[in-house]
């Protein structure tokens, strides 16, 4: 896909171009001065049963709405998560690492809104502590705050008026050039992206604190549960999360294990298996598929770890909750 305007960070530009779409994007408003916030529609009069695929985009959140009905068949992570039409005026919330395919039957309308992953969560930490403003938390790596950590979640297609509205301004806006539409757009879609956290967030799971104990290091440690949470595919090292956290490797270990009563490898391993339990439950995804998203070796190493904390191996499970 070719391009002659910067859209946004690198990472988000690099997987533009990776996406072979066939059309080119007939609005495009590049990165906002103060947001960072773009946005691309893509116009086309006839379908196209190719399957499209996209590698997670971890940089930012796509925000997807149709302006127009689309016969469609969506996969997220590997799992269909829709075949067949979607009304104009729905959209979706895709977080950053997430993949996805799709194949259209239909002619389309589509815009996408890339909100910078450093904003959103600004914009939840603001959330659960308003008197930390946006462009502070923006500007530091870690926000102290004493209530449990929200995000913004994966959603499947679905309609709010207001998403609808603030786009439709925003494509509106953009055709004057001017300094002050140009800062309009900004405020624009800072409000899109405030409504869509307010409106759509989510708790962040993290581990209670040991009884009548509130840990001396609260944010880092949160802060740390909240990058735990968005690596959970990953071979996570001790050493990553503490030098997130802005603490050693050794200091880290102690200071979890004394907030929290387990050690952080208990924590990653018990979130993963939670995870895993709730898409054995909702999904189809096969074991093995299973096991190499949520960071397993194989799908031994999964089914060893699922058969001691629930008793039961993972096919074992998901054939009793269908029967049940």
């Amino acid at each position: 896909m070719q391009r002659e305007t910067s859209i946004g960070s690198t990472s988000l530009q690099q997987w533009l171009q990776e996406i072979d779409l066939g059309m080119r994007p007939s609005t495009v408003i590049p990165a906002l001065p103060q947001s960072r916030i773009s946005l691309l529609r893509w116009q086309c009069d006839r379908g196209n049963s190719k399957i499209l695929k996209a590698r997670p985009l971890e940089s930012d959140y796509r925000i997807s709405l149709l302006l127009a009905p689309l016969s469609t068949r969506i996969w997220s992570n590997g799992e269909p998560v829709w075949e067949g039409e979607l009304e104009a005026g729905h959209f979706r919330i895709c977080p950053p690492g997430t993949a996805s395919e799709w194949s259209r039957h239909s002619s389309c309308d589509i815009v996408n809104v890339f909100l910078p992953k450093r904003l959103v969560q600004a914009l939840c930490v603001n959330h659960v502590q308003p008197s930390i403003q946006v462009d502070e938390a923006c500007e530091r790596e870690s926000i102290a705050h004493e209530r449990p950590l929200v995000c913004l979640p994966e959603t499947q297609y679905r309609h709010d008026p207001f998403v609808s509205a603030a786009i439709a301004q925003l494509i509106s806006a953009q055709r004057n050039t001017s300094h002050l539409s140009r800062l309009s757009c900004d405020h624009l879609a800072l409000a899109l992206a405030a409504h869509l956290v307010a409106q759509y967030n989510q708790p962040i799971a993290a581990p209670k604190a040991k009884q009548g104990q509130v840990p001396s290091n609260y944010f880092r440690m949160h802060s740390a549960l909240s990058y735990m949470e968005e690596h959970l595919s990953e071979d996570l090292k001790l050493r990553q999360i503490a030098a997130y956290a802005g603490m050693s490797a050794s200091h880290f270990a102690r200071e979890f294990a004394a907030s929290f009563g387990q050690t952080p490898h208990r924590y990653l391993l018990q979130r993963r298996l939670e995870t895993a339990r709730e898409k054995l439950m909702n999904t189809q995804l096969p074991v093995t598929d299973l096991a190499m998203d949520l960071g397993f070796h194989d799908a031994s190493h999964l089914s060893r770890a699922f058969t001691r904390q629930f008793g039961m191996s993972p096919s074992a499970f998901r054939r009793r909750h269908c029967q049940n």
